[in-house]
């Protein structure tokens, strides 16, 4: 069956052309939406011929690739976004309704996407072909040689394919230097495998895809258990690192709340050292207050500072207390009482002192100079 194929690189299309009688099945376009691996497709009309659009903006055809050199690393990418793609396709059932010429896959940094024919009675000729084709129309690199692409040819070449298979030998090669580990046929094929799943193999040659089979087992394993101790290790190191941030964020806290200690311990002692003086501007008098309770009145056998000559002043009217490096005034619940800044104080309770305040007893005045 031809098919006309024509890209629109502008506006990221490629289409395929239907000749007129040929059968479309709309409904499994549908299937499309549910399928990785394929590209969106809708169908249209255009100077009275019926077109399958391919939405592939962002992606390259692989028959761009055999225009340069093939890398090792480029190779396997190439064919594991195949394999992978071809395996979703598979399991949606389309597999033998896709476009698998190079010119009609297409490629991305996140994988492959096939072009999905919905045309009654198409049947291509496999994936195991498409494998093929890239692999005879590539240019491998001079530098580094195509030896790891031998035993992936002598597979697609001879052995019952799978694309199963086909990923496990992928990444067995990928992962080995050793040819020794590859799958090697003892003796080619005879019948077609035009189809995704021709070709007959050898009692040796099946016993030999065993081993290999069973080494391609041991080293995936082994992979995964070398990354699931790399991950332990580095969740490990992540605790650790949380561990010791934490224990360095308690080490400044604990010397923080230390350094605040120190310091007001040491104007505390500070404080004890150099008594505050108490100024009574009418005399122009400063008193320093030397003990830890200067009592004031106007009797003087039994006070420490007398204000004498004012009978509204109480015998024994108020105390300045020290306690712990501050100071404090205690009305003695004097007649005419006391006030600091303004506020009369409590009777028998403690005020504490800044310097600066103001210290009204009765109607004298006296300033706490701290």
């Amino acid at each position: 069956m031809n098919f006309l194929y024509q890209t629109d690189e502008k506006n990221g299309i490629f289409s395929v052309g239907i000749e007129p009688g040929v059968m479309l099945d709309f409904q499994k376009l549908d299937l499309l939406k549910t399928i990785p691996g394929t590209a969106p497709c809708q169908v249209t009309f255009r100077d009275g011929v019926r077109y399958l659009d391919y939405f592939v903006g962002g992606f390259f055809p692989v028959s761009s690739l055999f225009s340069s050199e093939m890398t090792r690393a480029g190779f396997f990418d190439v064919m594991e976004k195949l394999a992978a793609a071809a395996a979703a396709v598979q399991n949606g059932g389309i597999d033998t309704q896709i476009l698998l010429e190079p010119e009609h896959v297409f490629l991305c940094e996140q994988g492959a996407a096939f072009c999905y024919a919905p045309v009654e009675g198409y049947q291509n000729q496999g994936v195991r072909t498409l494998l093929l084709d890239v692999i005879y129309r590539s240019v491998f690199s001079k530098a580094e040689g195509s030896s790891y692409v031998t035993p992936i040819v002598s597979y697609l070449q001879n052995a019952p394919f799978s694309i199963a298979e086909f990923q496990s030998l992928l990444y067995s090669v990928k992962m080995s230097s050793q040819s020794s580990c590859y799958y090697t046929p003892q003796q080619p094929c005879t019948e077609d495998f035009s189809d995704a799943k021709g070709g007959t193999v050898l009692i040796s040659d099946a016993a030999q895809f065993n081993e290999y089979a069973v080494h391609a087992e041991e080293m995936r394993k082994a992979e995964e258990a070398r990354l699931a101790e790399e991950a332990r290790k580095a969740e490990e190191a992540r605790l650790a690192e949380e561990a010791r941030k934490a224990e360095e964020a308690r080490l400044t806290e604990e010397a923080r709340k230390a350094e605040e200690a120190r310091l007001t311990e040491e104007a505390r002692k500070a404080a004890e050292a150099k008594p505050a003086v108490l100024w009574y501007p009418k005399t122009n008098e400063r008193v320093q207050l030397l003990e830890c309770v200067t009592r004031i009145g106007k009797k003087r056998d039994s006070v420490d500072f007398c204000i004498a000559g004012n009978p509204a002043v109480s015998r024994h009217h108020a105390d300045i207390v020290r306690k712990d490096g501050a100071y404090y005034l205690i009305d003695q619940n004097s007649l005419n009482k006391s006030r600091v800044n303004g506020v009369f104080a409590s009777p028998m309770q403690e005020v504490l002192l800044h310097a600066g305040d103001r210290i009204d007893l009765a109607d004298e005045i006296l300033i706490f100079e701290g």
